[in-house]
């Protein structure tokens, strides 16, 4: 087991490249009308040094673009309908080879998929898409634009399904507009050797360009993922189109044959004419964006259109009260600041995350046991439309137990109510009832769509059946102290899926719930907000002499100047600047020119308005108003974001560090051991400006573990030596033993433990994030698991089933590991009983039950080809498995043959022999056997399946 503890493993976030819902731009070719073939040749790179003297070659035999883009610009459309991300997308070029005719004699095939797309996706805003073969210079100003807006707040996530060309014109755009550093914020992703350095013509740019010519670095913001194109494998990747030398659909039939028209569209764009391929590679990009997972593939998409393309509905953020309340087309739903309080229950106010900026939340003591009619909420509620509806409501915790992280949830305590319905309408797993149960969720600082009843032991969602319209009743009574309550959502599943929203708030999920019932006619109706302006930035100090840039949002009713003014301290105009906007809403971006320098003072004043064309400052229709400061020049200066946490032996020590530049210099972090002795260092060069650096320092050498490391983050003049920093900051942290994620099978079911329950451990079939566990050696020689929830597993003392809900070890979350031999292991607990697959830590001796196999990614490699090693000294083989029955066993070293045991899953022996190497179980059942072997003294237990 010792050995175990140093495997190192790799975990991934939920979504690739840190992407989380912001801006996505992207740029792909496609072109079907063929290039003049009288251009090709080669070109040998002089520039720049990554490319020096390699050849690079440019020549008719691609005169159009590749296929695999006709079916990859539909398919990731409809991953990003179907995510819900319609209104990120805010830029998307097609047919962008640079040069290349428009298409005038051939079909424009990815312009025809783009429209058919928008036709079914309607969520999409079909003025962000261009056809780069008609406008190039439209089309590289439009992206140009979204990148120059782009902030360390309001990234921008660009898609390469084509030659760079088109993006380093955009770029050059950008720096030629002095938004240099707005590049910094753009995040680029390619799979793609070829897309990236692919040229047209021979002065054509390469990716190797763009990273010598602008602020892109490769690591911090260029990504080239894994190759999503391997198309000779029908199991791994995106495209199947030269299988065995074959254009192979197999793997993409369920397109054809699915039941929404929508999926049907992306299998006819697969198959537009005789050069079309199985192939959407380019999408493989948007699928790590949306799920980090570099290995996507068919099987995989096909998991998330089951329900074919499930376009959200298009969010609106405006809140509108209800002037009644009452259930409309399946759907009720009502602020919870409509029930009448009573007792301890309050109502709370939170403008940025609850629903109308007010909720209800308890605050009297925990009341876990029972009942306080004192503290229990009656609310009536009017029903139209009979059926089964599910019961939801945003919900969080108090501050205190929620944590102050946004989306982490925090421990179990202030997370629940008691909650019934009278008239023995709710449902819990089926359970009929009119009594109270417990009604729990979790939360991150914004309010969720949570709800799960702890009734009779079990845990459920809530149904409530409404046999006819109506008015019926619920009760909420106060159960954890500071629970809050925002909004209550019931639905008829068959009109909206609550399950698709769980654990989110409106704004995660982009599914806003207006309440039910008669709307007030004059919600949304004030003229005044027609035509508004609001900060985008504002900025807190410029610079003496420099011009700086205002970002406003706008909306407009009609045509309208939108404006910002500067006033000195003393109220003296200074400067402005103006541009007339068309109706409509947007950003527009001001530059503010110092004609004469500003003196260095504070509270000098912004403001932006809108009003109409050519109006005073009288006929301002709205305006907001800022603070600003007047500096002098930037000095070089760095300071640490914070202090790192402990690092792991072996694994980079990742450094965020605050700049100021006067000029280019470089910012570096420097590590030294707790004796002085320098390990590794990592450098960056800056342009003069402000800004946050992510550095990483990596372990060349393991560094032992030990406390005070010491780390210090300097900036000097490029290429400086260390005497001439003009500034230093440091701290020390500590390095700490390499951790083991394992998985823990039970080599009597052979399931998996799962800490998916929040309230007990449970056994599953497969290994997901919940099925991974950190396996930590106590000093004591004992080991403790720490789920991927950041909670210890407990043995409860032997009292109920396991949980891993502890949030430090003691003596309860401590194991004994018995070592059986091949990674299997008896888990004893504190209480001197064994585990066993039930998940209860009472069993007295040890058999298959209480054995689990604890295996780390490496340990649980399995070999190729349906052929099992059994034993790594005897080299024993079954094969093959899986098997139409009769199954043969190569006993390898073995002395003689040995004796075979086969069991079904429900513990029956269904076979037994000595000295063979056949075994015909051709009568029996299709399904999972358990196989055990004995011979020379080595026991082995595996599954075998038989189909």
């Amino acid at each position: 087991m010792a050995a175990m503890m140093f495997v190192a493993t790799q975990t991934f976030s939920a979504t690739g490249y840190g992407y989380n819902n912001n801006r996505i731009a992207v740029s792909a070719d496609g072109n079907n009308q063929a290039d003049p073939n009288t251009w090709g040749g080669t070109v040998t790179a002089t520039a720049p040094s990554a490319d020096a003297g390699k050849t690079f070659t440019y020549n008719a035999n691609w005169q159009r673009g590749d296929e695999d883009d006709w079916s990859a610009t539909p398919a990731a459309l409809a991953m990003l309908a179907n995510a819900g991300l319609e209104g990120k997308l805010v830029h998307y070029s097609y047919n962008n080879f640079i040069g290349s005719p428009s298409h005038t004699s051939a079909v424009n095939v990815m312009k025809e998929g783009v429209e058919g797309a928008l036709q079914r996706f309607t969520n999409f805003n079909a003025s962000v898409f261009y056809d780069v073969s008609a406008n190039n210079t439209a089309a590289i100003n439009h992206l140009a634009e979204q990148i120059k807006i782009s902030t360390a707040s309001d990234p921008l996530y660009f898609v390469s399904m084509g030659p760079t060309e088109f993006l380093y014109r955009a770029l050059e755009k950008v720096k030629a507009d002095g938004k240099a550093s707005a590049i910094n914020h753009l995040y680029i992703v390619s799979h793609s050797n070829y897309n990236d350095n692919n040229i047209r013509r021979a002065n054509h740019r390469r990716i190797e360009h763009v990273l010598q010519d602008f602020p892109v670095t490769e690591g911090t913001n260029f990504l080239r993922i894994k190759d999503q194109n391997q198309s000779s494998n029908l199991t791994q990747g995106w495209s199947t189109n030269n299988v065995n030398g074959v254009n192979d659909y197999t793997q993409w039939t369920w397109m054809r044959d699915h039941v929404d028209a929508d999926v049907n569209f992306l299998w006819d764009r697969m198959n537009i004419n005789s050069h079309s391929k199985a192939d959407i590679s380019d999408a493989g990009m948007i699928w790590f964006l949306l799920y980090g997972d570099q290995n996507g593939n068919p099987s995989k998409l096909k998991t998330q259109f089951v329900n074919g393309v499930v376009e959200s509905e298009a969010p609106d953020s405006d809140y509108c009260p209800a002037i009644e309340s009452y259930e409309t087309g399946g759907v009720m739903v009502f602020e919870a600041e409509r029930i009448p309080l009573r007792g301890d229950w309050k109502l709370g106010t939170d403008s940025e995350y609850a629903s109308g900026g007010k909720y209800i939340y308890y605050d009297g003591p925990n009341n876990y046991n029972a009942q306080n009619p004192a503290n229990t909420l009656t609310y009536s509620f009017k029903i139209n439309t009979p059926g089964t509806y599910t019961f939801k409501w945003f919900v969080r915790q108090n501050e205190e137990e929620r944590g102050k992280v946004d989306g982490q949830q925090g421990t179990d305590l202030s997370n629940d109510a008691w909650l019934r319905f009278l008239g023995g309408v709710a449902y819990v797993g089926g359970t009929q009832t009119s009594e109270f149960f417990k009604f729990y969720g979790r939360s991150d600082p914004g309010f969720w769509l949570h709800g799960v009843a702890e009734f009779d032991h079990d845990h459920n969602w809530v149904n409530v059946k409404f046999p006819s319209a109506g008015t019926y009743t619920m009760e909420i009574c106060g159960r954890s102290h500071g629970y809050q309550i925002d909004k209550i959502v019931m639905a008829q599943s068959s009109v909206v899926n609550l399950g698709s929203y769980q654990k989110k708030t409106e704004a995660q999920a982009q599914k806003y719930w207006s309440e039910t019932g008669t709307p007030d006619p004059n919600c949304g109706n004030d003229s005044g907000t027609d035509n508004t302006v609001a900060f985008v930035n504002k900025p807190t100090s410029v610079v003496i002499g420099e011009s700086f840039d205002v970002t406003l949002a706008y909306s407009s009713s009609t045509q309208n100047d939108v404006m910002a003014i500067v006033n000195g301290p003393d109220g003296t105009w200074l400067a402005n600047a103006i541009q007339t906007v068309q109706a409509g809403s947007g950003n527009v971006t001001l530059t503010i020119d110092q004609t004469t320098a500003w003196a260095e003072e504070a509270d000098y004043n912004l403001k932006i308005a809108i009003r109409p064309v050519g109006g005073a400052w009288d006929t301002n229709l709205d305006e907001k108003d800022a603070k600003f400061d007047v500096t002098s020049a930037l000095s070089n200066t760095v300071s640490l974001v914070n202090c790192p946490a402990p690092v792991a032996t072996g694994e980079g020590l990742n450094v965020s560090i605050n700049y100021s530049s006067a000029t280019a210099n470089d910012v570096m972090a420097i590590v030294h051991d707790p004796s002085g002795v320098w390990l590794a260092n990592a450098i960056q060069t800056v342009q003069a400006g402000t800004g946050t650096l992510n550095l990483k320092v990596n372990q060349e050498t393991e560094w032992p573990e030990g406390a005070n490391y010491q780390l210090k983050v300097a900036i000097r003049p490029v290429g400086g030596a260390w005497d001439t920093n003009f500034n230093e900051d440091n701290c020390t942290f500590d390095v700490i033993p390499s951790s083991q994620i394992v998985s823990i099978q039970n080599q009597g079911s052979f399931s998996y433990i799962s800490a998916s329950d929040e309230d007990k451990l449970a056994v599953v079939a497969t290994v997901g994030v919940a099925e991974q566990f950190e396996l930590i050696e106590n000093s004591d020689g004992t080991f403790s698991f720490k789920g991927s929830n950041g909670n210890y597993v407990s043995s409860e003392n032997g009292n109920k089933e396991m949980t891993c809900t502890r949030t430090e070890i003691g003596a309860w979350e401590k194991f004994t590991l018995e070592d059986y031999g091949n990674d299997i292991y008896a888990i004893k607990g504190n209480n001197g009983m064994y585990l066993r697959n039930n998940m209860l830590c009472t069993s007295e001796g040890v058999s298959e039950w209480q054995q689990f196999k604890i295996q780390s990614p490496s340990s649980a490699a399995r070999k190729a080809g349906g052929e099992v090693s059994l034993s790594n000294n005897l080299n024993i083989k079954i094969y093959p498995n899986p098997s139409e029955g009769v199954v043969q066993i190569d006993w390898g070293n073995a002395s003689a043959a040995g004796v075979v045991e086969i069991f079904n899953l429900q513990g029956q022996k269904v076979y037994q022999s000595s000295a063979s190497s056949q075994i015909d179980l051709s009568q029996q059942e299709a399904g999972i056997y358990i196989i055990h072997l004995l011979v020379d003294g080595v026991n082995t237990t595996e599954k075998l399946l038989i189909r």
